[in-house]
């Protein structure tokens, strides 16, 4: 909101002329002064916030609610838990042994990993580490190759390689490290290759052959190898993710809609659309128990009836094509036809409760273990609600607050306030005027009538009309507008007799202006 500061202007001639002169009489001399100490405009994006609010290809607004009602975290129940993994390796024989030589060990292992619900058979690591330590006790150099077929980086086989040293004052030699997990894909299928949360491994010792000094191995050595996945996540999964249950019980914000002008509101042309879509190779089943909303100011709530959308509602699964997914989407509208959407929406309700139920493969492993999912594109449901802003307008209000910051004057001034309106909207309205002072309204015009905008021969685009309000100003009405006291204008707009719905445009609005006209007092002199 624009404001001026009311100033009373004097020509520099007369300044001049005033030094000049010497008179024991007071000299007085009377001006008309007349300018605009405040303007502005009124609007209906002044109520709603501007990411809600829409114009159509007519310029009609409609207010848009796109809002997610979940985003299920599918992605839990296929990550793999941390891990920890610890085998020891006996070295079957003693001696001093030449480099070159490979201690005789059991050369294969299958690890398995303990998930709670899901068979995996492939992942795609999003992150996490695979963090590994070495204790060895043997007296010389030893060659330990870890590898994990399975784990592969562009198909290349992932190995840890470590050299080992001779114990150090009598204590064994130990080292640690990791893989960094981002991007590494992981085979479950295990050794059989047809298996699920099995990882398929190898571990071979040698003498280092780069080593001058042949290995000594005691009776009782062996070498401990322990792994552990540190807070894997998973990008990719592919296996039986189990059968799971979740409770729906989701809350939105609906206050914008509460901030609507108070007026009648036909919501005939309203449509709302439930969105669910599935891009998870996973069947699903989401059964709504209720979908309903509360108004705060007015304590009440409207449950939404719809013969559809309360019977369970069976998603199938994604299909997947060499990594290309297709998802499956289902649209449920709902509007005035098929539903009480109309009484639903005229609550003005602050809050939106949407409660249900959503099973994951209802049906068990009908796809033998072949699930996926991508956990960045899931399951997702949500739902658009389009109100096109025709309103039947019975006191809907525009207001706004104008706040001037005048220096007191130091001369009496009488004389008049103008208010001066411009009407784009095509209905009557009233417009009153307050002071705020220590949060008290002081009237400086009530209730005041403003034509409507004419009809033009552009379609929606009246003709505005014009509106002069005079308001009587003197010393103590200026006096309480230069004390900072803020000024409220509050226009309501109406149809006569019984409400017919009026559309609101991008194109309308009320702008207006508060102008000082009257009369200042100059005194010079005793």
């Amino acid at each position: 909101m624009k404001f001026s500061t009311l100033r009373v202007i004097v020509p520099m001639l007369w300044l001049l002329m005033l030094a000049s002169c010497s008179r024991r009489e007071p000299t007085t001399w009377d001006s008309e002064l007349s300018g605009p100490i405040a303007f502005g405009r009124l609007s209906l994006e002044q109520l709603v916030a501007d990411s809600l609010m829409q114009a159509d290809e007519s310029g009609l607004w409609h207010l848009i609610f796109d809002e997610s009602l979940t985003d299920f975290e599918l992605d839990s129940i296929i990550q793999i838990p941390d891990t920890t993994i610890v085998k020891s390796y006996s070295l079957f024989v003693v001696g001093d042994f030449a480099p070159g030589f490979t201690l005789p060990i059991a050369p294969t292992q299958q690890i398995t990993i303990q998930h709670p619900t899901a068979q995996l058979k492939q992942v795609r690591m999003k992150s996490g580490q695979l963090k590994y330590r070495l204790r060895s006790p043997v007296d010389g150099n030893l060659k330990c190759v870890f590898t994990i077929p399975g784990l592969t980086l562009n198909d290349v086989p992932q190995s840890i390689q470590i050299i080992t040293q001779p114990p150090q004052n009598g204590d064994d030699f130990v080292t640690e490290g990791f893989i960094d997990l981002a991007g590494l894909e992981l085979d479950l299928t295990g050794e059989s290759g047809s298996s699920f949360n099995r990882i398929a491994a190898t571990f071979s010792v040698v003498v280092d052959p780069e080593s001058s000094q042949p290995a000594t191995i005691s009776p009782g050595d062996a070498i401990d190898f322990e792994m552990q996945f540190a807070d894997p996540r998973v990008s990719y999964a592919r296996g039986f993710f189990g059968t799971h249950y979740y409770d729906l019980n989701e809350q939105v914000d609906f206050s914008a809609l509460a901030n609507m002008p108070d007026g009648v509101l036909n919501l005939e042309e309203t449509s709302m659309k439930f969105t669910i879509r599935n891009a998870v190779g996973v069947d699903a089943q989401i059964d709504f128990a209720e979908i309903s909303n509360y108004n705060q100011l007015t304590q009440t709530s409207v449950s939404l009836e719809h013969p559809t959308l309360f019977n369970p509602l069976n998603i199938t699964r994604a299909q997947e094509n060499n990594g290309a997914v297709n998802a499956y989407e289902y649209d449920y509208e709902v509007n005035s036809s098929n539903s009480n959407l109309d009484a639903f929406f005229e609550n003005l309700p602050t809050q939106f409760q949407v409660q249900g139920d959503v099973t994951i493969n209802p049906l068990g492993n009908v796809a033998d273990g072949n699930d996926f999912i991508y956990t960045d594109d899931a399951l997702q449901a949500g739902f658009k609600m389009d109100i096109p802003l025709k309103l039947g307008m019975q006191n809907i209000h525009l207001a706004d607050t104008l706040l001037l910051t005048n220096a007191a004057p130091e001369i009496p001034l009488d004389g008049s306030l103008l208010l001066w309106l411009k009407n784009g909207y095509p209905v009557e309205a009233t417009v009153s005027l307050y002071i705020i002072e220590n949060g008290q309204r002081i009237n400086l015009a009530y209730n005041k009538k403003i034509e409507a905008a004419v009809p033009s021969n552009i379609p929606n685009t009246p003709t505005p009309s014009e509106s002069w309000l005079e308001i009587e100003a003197n010393e103590v009405l200026i006096a309480k507008l230069n004390q900072d006291n803020p000024l409220l204008i509050d226009v309501v707009l109406h149809t006569p007799g019984a409400p017919v719905a009026v559309g609101l445009y991008a194109n309308q609005f009320i702008d207006f202006r508060l102008i000082v006209d009257g009369t200042y007092t100059l005194q010079y002199g005793e």
